[in-house]
């Protein structure tokens, strides 16, 4: 068993949970930026022979699902007005 524990996505997140980790927003510089990263390591483990080709689409997916869900997240958390 294993388990997660997702990145703030924004800085002000990160600083008010006193994450030490840097947040997504810190990491990335957009949601194209962090599909472009994932999409290169993806590559990189096809050619050690860690994931399968015809896996890539799915990884993308699954990324950018979970981009979006944390996103999503901190838009539902702002006050009205911000």
């Amino acid at each position: 068993m294993g388990s997660t524990v997702p990145f703030a996505f924004t800085r002000q997140e990160r600083e008010d949970a006193s994450d030490p980790r840097p947040s997504v927003e810190e990491r990335y510089t957009s949601r194209e930026d962090y599909l472009r990263k994932v999409e290169q390591v993806a590559n990189g483990l096809v050619s050690d022979g860690y994931l399968l080709e015809e896996d890539l689409q799915t990884v993308a997916q699954q990324a950018g699902e979970r981009y979006d869900l944390l996103e999503s997240q901190v838009k539902q958390a702002q006050p009205a007005g911000d």
